[in-house]
Protein backbone atom coordinates (compact mmCIF):
# COMPACT_ATOMS: atom_id res chain seq x y z
CA UNK A 1 0.00 0.00 0.00
CA UNK A 2 1.31 3.03 -0.73
CA UNK A 3 -0.66 6.86 -0.26
CA UNK A 4 0.32 10.11 -0.68
CA UNK A 5 -2.28 12.07 1.28
CA UNK A 6 -2.44 15.82 0.39
CA UNK A 7 -4.01 19.25 0.98
CA UNK A 8 -3.40 21.01 -2.19
CA UNK A 9 -1.63 18.70 -4.27
CA UNK A 10 1.94 18.39 -5.63
CA UNK A 11 2.67 21.73 -4.80
CA UNK A 12 6.21 21.69 -3.41
CA UNK A 13 10.03 20.14 -3.72
CA UNK A 14 9.35 18.07 -0.88
CA UNK A 15 6.17 16.57 -2.40
CA UNK A 16 7.62 16.10 -5.69
CA UNK A 17 10.70 14.22 -4.15
CA UNK A 18 8.43 12.14 -2.35
CA UNK A 19 5.92 11.82 -5.46
CA UNK A 20 9.13 10.54 -7.04
CA UNK A 21 10.82 7.93 -4.51
CA UNK A 22 6.87 6.58 -4.18
CA UNK A 23 6.71 5.81 -7.81
CA UNK A 24 9.68 3.54 -7.77
CA UNK A 25 10.40 3.94 -11.27
CA UNK A 26 11.39 6.72 -13.90
CA UNK A 27 8.35 9.56 -13.77
CA UNK A 28 8.57 9.17 -17.07
CA UNK A 29 7.96 5.86 -17.76
CA UNK A 30 4.75 6.46 -15.29
CA UNK A 31 1.30 5.89 -16.50
CA UNK A 32 -1.18 7.84 -14.46
CA UNK A 33 -4.75 7.84 -14.50
CA UNK A 34 -6.39 11.55 -12.94
CA UNK A 35 -10.22 11.19 -11.43
CA UNK A 36 -11.50 14.59 -12.24
CA UNK A 37 -14.01 15.08 -9.22
CA UNK A 38 -15.35 18.71 -10.18
CA UNK A 39 -19.21 19.50 -11.11
CA UNK A 40 -19.41 21.71 -13.54
CA UNK A 41 -17.64 21.54 -16.73
CA UNK A 42 -15.28 24.97 -16.89
CA UNK A 43 -14.38 23.46 -13.67
CA UNK A 44 -13.29 20.22 -14.90
CA UNK A 45 -11.05 21.72 -17.33
CA UNK A 46 -9.53 24.14 -14.89
CA UNK A 47 -9.01 20.95 -12.21
CA UNK A 48 -7.58 19.12 -15.63
CA UNK A 49 -4.99 21.70 -16.06
CA UNK A 50 -4.14 22.01 -12.91
CA UNK A 51 -3.35 18.13 -11.77
CA UNK A 52 -1.50 17.85 -15.22
CA UNK A 53 0.94 20.57 -14.55
CA UNK A 54 1.00 19.12 -11.31
CA UNK A 55 2.08 16.04 -12.72
CA UNK A 56 4.41 17.51 -15.63
CA UNK A 57 6.54 19.31 -12.10
CA UNK A 58 7.10 15.22 -11.54
CA UNK A 59 8.24 14.69 -14.96
CA UNK A 60 5.04 12.34 -15.38
CA UNK A 61 3.79 12.70 -18.98
CA UNK A 62 1.55 10.06 -20.03
CA UNK A 63 -1.53 10.93 -18.30
CA UNK A 64 -4.68 9.83 -18.44
CA UNK A 65 -8.33 11.96 -16.96
CA UNK A 66 -11.61 9.68 -16.31
CA UNK A 67 -14.27 11.89 -14.82
CA UNK A 68 -15.85 11.00 -11.65
CA UNK A 69 -19.50 10.06 -12.66
CA UNK A 70 -18.29 7.81 -16.07
CA UNK A 71 -19.14 3.88 -15.23
CA UNK A 72 -15.97 2.09 -16.00
CA UNK A 73 -14.53 -1.28 -14.74
CA UNK A 74 -11.20 -2.05 -13.12
CA UNK A 75 -9.75 -3.68 -16.03
CA UNK A 76 -9.18 0.03 -17.48
CA UNK A 77 -7.06 0.67 -14.40
CA UNK A 78 -4.90 -1.95 -13.82
CA UNK A 79 -2.44 -0.47 -16.05
CA UNK A 80 -1.65 2.44 -14.46
CA UNK A 81 1.02 3.24 -12.30
CA UNK A 82 -0.47 5.99 -10.01
CA UNK A 83 -3.76 7.08 -9.40
CA UNK A 84 -4.43 10.95 -8.36
CA UNK A 85 -8.19 11.83 -7.10
CA UNK A 86 -8.79 15.64 -6.65
CA UNK A 87 -10.59 17.84 -4.53
CA UNK A 88 -13.92 19.56 -4.29
CA UNK A 89 -17.03 18.75 -1.92
CA UNK A 90 -16.37 15.60 -0.73
CA UNK A 91 -20.19 14.72 -0.01
CA UNK A 92 -20.69 14.85 -3.99
CA UNK A 93 -17.88 13.12 -4.66
CA UNK A 94 -18.43 10.04 -2.00
CA UNK A 95 -21.86 9.82 -3.68
CA UNK A 96 -20.91 9.97 -7.20
CA UNK A 97 -17.56 7.35 -6.72
CA UNK A 98 -20.94 5.34 -5.64
CA UNK A 99 -22.60 5.19 -8.03
CA UNK A 100 -20.29 5.01 -11.07
CA UNK A 101 -18.59 2.11 -9.66
CA UNK A 102 -15.27 4.00 -8.87
CA UNK A 103 -15.10 3.39 -5.13
CA UNK A 104 -14.52 0.10 -5.57
CA UNK A 105 -11.94 0.58 -8.23
CA UNK A 106 -10.03 3.15 -6.06
CA UNK A 107 -10.01 0.55 -3.46
CA UNK A 108 -8.75 -1.96 -5.31
CA UNK A 109 -6.38 0.15 -6.97
CA UNK A 110 -4.67 1.65 -3.43
CA UNK A 111 -4.42 -2.23 -1.92
CA UNK A 112 -2.58 -2.88 -4.78
CA UNK A 113 0.62 -1.35 -4.41
CA UNK A 114 0.73 1.01 -6.45
CA UNK A 115 0.50 4.86 -5.71
CA UNK A 116 -2.92 6.80 -4.80
CA UNK A 117 -2.27 10.21 -4.54
CA UNK A 118 -5.43 12.07 -3.13
CA UNK A 119 -5.66 15.76 -2.24
CA UNK A 120 -8.24 17.57 -0.14
CA UNK A 121 -11.62 15.51 -0.89
CA UNK A 122 -9.55 12.95 -2.56
CA UNK A 123 -7.45 12.63 0.91
CA UNK A 124 -10.82 12.35 3.06
CA UNK A 125 -11.78 9.52 1.06
CA UNK A 126 -9.78 6.95 1.89
CA UNK A 127 -10.62 7.33 5.32
CA UNK A 128 -13.26 5.23 7.67
CA UNK A 129 -15.72 8.61 7.65
CA UNK A 130 -16.12 11.83 5.86
CA UNK A 131 -17.86 13.46 8.75
CA UNK A 132 -14.54 15.55 9.24
CA UNK A 133 -15.66 17.22 5.79
CA UNK A 134 -18.46 19.30 7.00
CA UNK A 135 -16.69 20.10 11.05
CA UNK A 136 -14.99 22.65 10.36
CA UNK A 137 -15.74 26.62 10.22
CA UNK A 138 -12.88 27.59 8.49
CA UNK A 139 -13.15 24.68 6.20
CA UNK A 140 -16.39 23.39 5.22
CA UNK A 141 -18.34 21.27 2.89
CA UNK A 142 -21.88 21.75 2.58
CA UNK A 143 -23.91 18.26 2.46
CA UNK A 144 -25.89 20.14 -0.35
CA UNK A 145 -27.24 16.83 -1.24
CA UNK A 146 -27.57 15.79 2.08
CA UNK A 147 -25.77 12.25 2.04
CA UNK A 148 -27.07 10.23 4.76
CA UNK A 149 -24.05 7.09 4.67
CA UNK A 150 -21.05 8.67 5.48
CA UNK A 151 -18.64 5.79 5.20
CA UNK A 152 -15.85 6.50 3.40
CA UNK A 153 -13.03 3.91 1.42
CA UNK A 154 -11.90 2.98 4.82
CA UNK A 155 -8.38 2.19 2.98
CA UNK A 156 -6.74 3.81 6.11
CA UNK A 157 -7.82 3.33 9.90
CA UNK A 158 -7.88 7.30 11.01
CA UNK A 159 -9.06 10.53 9.40
CA UNK A 160 -7.13 13.16 7.22
CA UNK A 161 -7.78 16.60 8.86
CA UNK A 162 -6.55 18.63 5.61
CA UNK A 163 -5.39 22.49 4.67
CA UNK A 164 -4.82 22.98 8.31
CA UNK A 165 -4.35 26.32 9.58
CA UNK A 166 -4.44 28.32 12.64
CA UNK A 167 -7.76 28.47 13.13
CA UNK A 168 -8.79 24.96 12.34
CA UNK A 169 -5.66 23.98 14.72
CA UNK A 170 -7.51 25.87 17.67
CA UNK A 171 -10.81 23.23 16.66
CA UNK A 172 -8.21 20.19 16.35
CA UNK A 173 -8.98 19.03 20.13
CA UNK A 174 -12.41 19.36 20.04
CA UNK A 175 -12.59 17.08 16.66
CA UNK A 176 -10.03 14.79 18.58
CA UNK A 177 -12.81 14.49 21.41
CA UNK A 178 -15.41 14.44 19.03
CA UNK A 179 -14.22 11.48 16.70
CA UNK A 180 -13.72 7.66 17.30
CA UNK A 181 -11.03 7.79 14.71
CA UNK A 182 -7.26 9.04 15.04
CA UNK A 183 -6.95 12.24 13.50
CA UNK A 184 -4.28 13.06 11.15
CA UNK A 185 -3.41 16.70 10.58
CA UNK A 186 -1.66 18.48 7.82
CA UNK A 187 -1.33 21.93 5.94
CA UNK A 188 -1.61 22.69 2.64
CA UNK A 189 2.31 22.58 2.75
CA UNK A 190 2.48 19.06 4.21
CA UNK A 191 1.60 15.32 3.39
CA UNK A 192 0.72 12.17 4.95
CA UNK A 193 2.35 9.12 3.56
CA UNK A 194 0.69 5.52 4.58
CA UNK A 195 2.41 2.39 3.98
CA UNK A 196 -0.19 0.25 5.92
CA UNK A 197 -3.56 0.78 7.06
CA UNK A 198 -1.94 2.83 9.86
CA UNK A 199 1.26 3.45 9.14
CA UNK A 200 2.13 6.37 7.87
CA UNK A 201 4.46 9.24 8.20
CA UNK A 202 4.19 13.17 7.40
CA UNK A 203 6.48 15.19 5.49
Amino acid sequence: MKLLLLSRGITNNKIRKETKKLLDQDPKKCKAVVITTKKHKKHILRQTRKLKRELLKVKIKNTDFVHISKKTSYKKFKDYDLMYVGGGNTFYILDALRKSGLDRIISKFAKSGKLYLGASAGALLVCPSIEMAGWSKYIYDDNEINLKNLRGLNIIDCVIMPHVNAGVRRELPGFRKRSKYKIVDITDAQAAVFTGRNKFYKI
